[in-house]
């Protein structure tokens, strides 16, 4: 054989090679959108855990909504959303409670407590350094098919607690951000 032909079966390869991968990359991108979304986060409320400007990926299909989850969720248009929601489509929060569960805010102990029980949450940002749980009623019960939700970044996010959004319908969860 001669360099040249070793050069001609070199290049076959590669181009075979490469049109494996680019079809298989296809075949994923295909897959992962037809039963997920990718989206760019806007805002802080989700903050330190995601952040403005970041690309989550959403499972859309076959989840199980619980406590601890984040969740995308459909939001109608509202005048009375504060400036950092410029879309005002979509919510992206955190579970707190889910169907059945009692929900307290404890705002002298800063603290969230479901069923009596104070939950850990490590992720927590208060903005501005201050550590005090702004708003909200002090107790809810969640009935079956909702679900209450609060960002991580507690004093910068529109939840649960204003009246406006209130409990979500799990009917409004377009889906859970895949970890």
């Amino acid at each position: 054989m001669t360099v040249q032909n070793n050069k001609k079966k070199y290049k076959y390869h590669l181009l075979i090679v490469f049109i494996f991968a680019i079809t298989f990359s296809c075949i994923v991108l295909h897959n992962v959108s037809l039963y997920n979304k990718i989206i760019i986060v806007t805002g802080n409320s989700m903050y330190p855990t995601i952040k403005n400007g970041e690309i989550v990926l959403i499972k859309e299909r076959d989840y199980l909504i619980e406590q601890g989850d984040i969740v995308l969720i459909k939001y109608k248009e509202s005048e009375s959303l504060p400036l950092f929601y410029p879309h005002n489509k979509y919510l992206l929060k955190r579970v707190i409670g889910v169907g059945g569960n009692t929900v307290e805010i404890s705002h002298i102990a800063n603290s969230v407590y479901v069923d009596g029980i104070r939950i850990d949450e490590p992720y927590i940002n208060y903005y501005d350094g201050d550590t005090t749980i702004k708003k909200g009623e002090p107790y809810t019960i969640v009935p079956a098919g909702y679900i209450y939700v609060l960002g991580d970044n507690r004093n910068n996010s529109f939840d649960s607690r204003n009246p406006e959004l209130g409990l979500v319908s799990e009917d409004d969860v377009v889906g859970i951000v895949m970890k």
